[in-house]
């Protein structure tokens, strides 16, 4: 019976996205056309490559902090697990024409970014409420549970 609750989670994470696709695709395009003017190809790649980390360290963050505030956390790895390989798998079909150019390592990677910023709002917008997600008793309350605040967006990491 785990497989029907997968399937219906992964269906929850993408009618959820189209909630936070707006912030997420402002973030994404905020790295791509900071990446757009950073020069020539290369450049433009290891640009996009270091947006990249940042995203993920920034779902890292979150997730993480999720897991550890959550009373039952192995739903949303599991899910987690499977997203990642959703998210690798979608944006090598999305590139697939371009393999082996020099654009391709750019697209995967803005494409890899896109996605995740996205999935970084789904779970910034993950709070503790009576009869949806459970989190541990430590986080209902005055205490609350709340994320680090995101950086603003500057120069480009590594710069």
């Amino acid at each position: 019976m785990r497989t029907p609750i997968l399937f219906a989670s992964l269906i929850g994470i993408g009618a959820t996205g189209f909630a936070f696709a707006g912030e997420a695709a402002d973030i994404a395009a905020i790295k791509h056309e900071r990446c757009e003017m950073a020069g020539r190809n290369m450049e433009m790649t290891m640009c996009m490559g270091r947006e990249l980390e940042e995203s993920d360290a920034r779902l890292n963050l979150v997730y993480s902090t999720l897991v550890r505030a959550l009373a039952r956390p192995q739903s949303l790895q599991q899910v987690q697990r499977t997203w990642i390989a959703f998210r690798d798998a979608e944006c090598r079909f999305q590139n697939e024409a371009m393999e082996g150019g020099s654009g391709y390592r750019f697209a995967v990677d803005l494409c890899l970014t896109k996605i995740t910023e996205q999935r970084i709002a789904e779970l910034e917008r993950v709070q503790p409420c009576n009869g949806c997600v459970e989190f541990k008793p430590a986080f209902y309350g005055s205490k609350g549970y709340q994320l680090p605040p995101r950086p603003k967006f500057g120069k480009s990491p590594g710069e």
